[in-house]
């Protein structure tokens, strides 16, 4: 049987994907090659391009990448018009995954798209294009899979199983009210962290002025060099160990959120983009007024958001009022609401038995038309 390719833009898509291969082994030993990251690597999948290269959010930050998404691009292409992979499996990053999708339905090759593009914050149209190109879509949003009721058909089927954040989160959050902790997770893109780090530290410190015996923990992603963190390197920690002892959490905008939220975490969501981005994305992203996750989730802000115009000083009030028990409390209740509302356990292996039915299937029906 051919390889299966998978393509994935960033590290979650990256981890979620490990997690799935892994449960797929446990049935059979499928191979797999993979644009992927540090997790796919790390389970044996053989990278043909690492993400990192390509990986940006943006208008004008995807400028100095241009010439290498390109390679990696025409390289997959390459590989694809090949013959050589039996099925393409794309995860997340859409404006990239949606022309891979394109090649290799010329080339009669099927497509299994995993996380679907937010057709619900913007481009609401690319939901006809999906529909053409991806043989099936596995969603991972409980109200996701309503939004392709009608172009649904024997060739294009969706699919929704729950979130696989629900497997992952497995941390219970046993924070100290004496002990008071505040979690930092400036993003998983040199970018990301270039925007958010100092501005979330300054933050932090007017919190510390207040609060003496704050510590602070800095989430460390797993593909960014430890260079980038600069002077507050020492305070490095995995996210496992934040989930497990914050009081609060300052937050990129991102999936971050969700995971702080099914670890029962309360907190404030930051973003900041160059401010041609910023503007583009105002003009193109409609119809929802939430940016974070766990918001959109449950149509209301139960984590305060600040975007693109950043203030250490009205950001760290926000937060102060986390480390007050009776509101901290009150916030918890909503958050704890979130778990309930993206599945039961067991949404890894429900989707990789779903893959692993669909590239078999796909094989099949190559040998048949080979016959």
């Amino acid at each position: 049987m051919k390889p299966s390719l998978i393509v994935c833009g960033e590290s979650s898509a990256d981890r979620y994907l490990s997690l799935i291969v892994k449960s797929i082994w446990k049935t059979e030993q499928l191979s797999f090659i993979a644009l992927g990251g540090a997790y796919l690597d790390s389970i044996g999948v053989e990278l043909i391009g690492n993400f990192r290269s390509i990986s940006v959010i943006g208008v004008l930050e995807i400028v100095p990448k241009l010439s290498a998404i390109i390679a990696l691009y025409n390289k997959l292409k390459k590989i694809i018009r090949s013959g050589k992979v039996g099925a393409v499996i794309l995860a997340d990053f859409p404006d990239f995954n949606l022309r891979i999708a394109k090649i290799a339905k010329k080339a009669g090759i099927p497509v299994f798209y995993y996380i679907s593009p937010q057709i619900w914050a913007w481009r609401k149209s690319r939901k006809y294009k999906i529909g053409r190109l991806v043989d099936e879509l596995v969603v991972v949003l409980p109200f996701e899979k309503a939004l392709y009721k009608n172009i649904t058909d024997n060739q294009f089927r969706v699919d929704y199983f729950g979130h696989p954040l629900i497997d992952i989160i497995k941390t219970k959050n046993n924070s100290d009210k004496s002990k008071p902790v505040l979690g930092i997770f400036p993003g998983s893109r040199d970018n990301e962290i270039e925007r958010h780090l100092t501005l979330f530290m300054n933050s932090a410190g007017i919190i510390k002025k207040r609060i003496g015996n704050l510590k602070i923990m800095i989430a460390k992603a797993p593909e960014i060099d430890i260079k980038r963190y600069g002077i507050y390197k020492d305070l490095l920690y995995k996210p496992e160990e934040i989930f497990k002892n914050a009081t609060a959490a300052l937050l990129k905008s991102g999936t971050i959120t969700l995971e702080t939220a099914i670890a029962g975490i309360p907190g404030v969501i930051c973003y900041k983009l160059s401010n041609v981005s910023y503007i583009a994305g105002k003009l193109l992203i409609k119809g929802i007024g939430s940016m974070g996750l766990p918001n959109i989730i449950m149509g209301r802000n139960i984590y305060p958001e600040f975007i693109q115009h950043l203030d250490p000083q009205t950001i760290a009030n926000s937060l102060m009022t986390y480390f007050n028990n009776s509101k901290r409390e009150t916030s918890i209740n909503d958050i704890k609401k979130i778990r309930n509302m993206l599945g039961e356990e067991g949404v890894i292996d429900r989707t990789a038995a779903r893959l692993y039915e669909f590239i078999k299937s796909s094989s099949n029906d190559f040998m048949k038309s080979e016959v």
